[in-house]
């Protein structure tokens, strides 16, 4: 009835105070919520800039002289003396290929929270290091088991294939090192998270999903080694231990 009272007399009013007030209510919501997305986006770019600034880059090197801030690195329980005999054999013959050790280099400004190197030799064999913590511009030289004994013609060093290191970043991204010795060709690769979506790959390098075939298939390389001993002494303890007996 109260209707058709307001129909039959045409007095239809509206608030249009209320309506504008809403409509102003709802582009502030609206203005709050874009600053509050930006805000959101601002901080993801600028963690992936932080996340890109903090990846380690390698250089690998044929030592003569080692400096004395390098890290010596074995995997069994090869002695100390026997180790510092090693590395002043590979000096003497550095010409000569197959005594010479892999120096890798974190030629960055960052640190790196942990380092898994893999070696894979032409017959198919693999030699294992790890290292917990490496400093930025640390060095590192990685010396085989198969060499305990000393370096004798039968226990030359055999011919690499490959090297694939493991790194895991202070902002916890994870990353692979390739060489091949065949093509000297390298390339890094990393791991895709929530974090680095907005990330780019280094020139030469790839961002992989987790679940990416060959992203499952290196982390497999590795985890397989899950176990195994590793050592690690500073060349400067071995020079002053052993420079005067040799």
């Amino acid at each position: 009835m109260v209707l058709l009272e307001i129909i039959r007399h045409g007095n239809v009013t509206y608030n249009f105070g209320n309506i504008a007030d809403w409509i102003s209510a709802l582009a502030a919501i609206f203005a709050f919520g874009v600053v509050i997305w930006q805000q959101f986006r601002q901080e993801k770019i600028t963690r992936a800039l932080k996340i890109e600034q903090a990846r380690p880059r390698f250089m690998r090197s044929i030592k003569g002289k080692l400096p004395d801030e390098t890290d010596v690195l074995k995997n069994n329980q090869m002695s100390n003396r026997m180790l510092y005999e090693i590395i002043q054999k590979s000096r003497n013959d550095i010409n000569k290929t197959k005594s010479e050790l892999l120096t890798l280099e974190n030629i960055s400004e960052n640190t790196i929270y942990c380092l898994e190197m893999l070696v894979i030799y032409e017959d198919k064999s693999k030699q294992f290091w790890k290292k917990i913590g490496m400093r930025k511009n640390g060095i590192i030289t990685l010396v085989p088991s198969f060499l305990d004994g000393g370096i004798e013609p039968s226990k030359e060093i055999k011919d690499r294939v490959k090297l694939i290191a493991r790194f895991l970043t202070p902002l916890n991204e994870t990353g692979f090192y390739i060489y091949n010795y065949k093509s000297k060709e390298e390339s890094y690769l990393f791991v895709k998270d929530k974090y680095n979506k907005l990330v780019r790959p280094l020139k030469n390098g790839k961002i992989l999903k987790k679940n990416d075939k060959y992203i499952k298939r290196l982390n497999e390389e590795f985890d397989t080694q899950k176990g195994k001993i590793f050592i690690e002494v500073p060349y400067r303890l071995l020079k002053a231990r052993y420079s005067n007996e040799s």
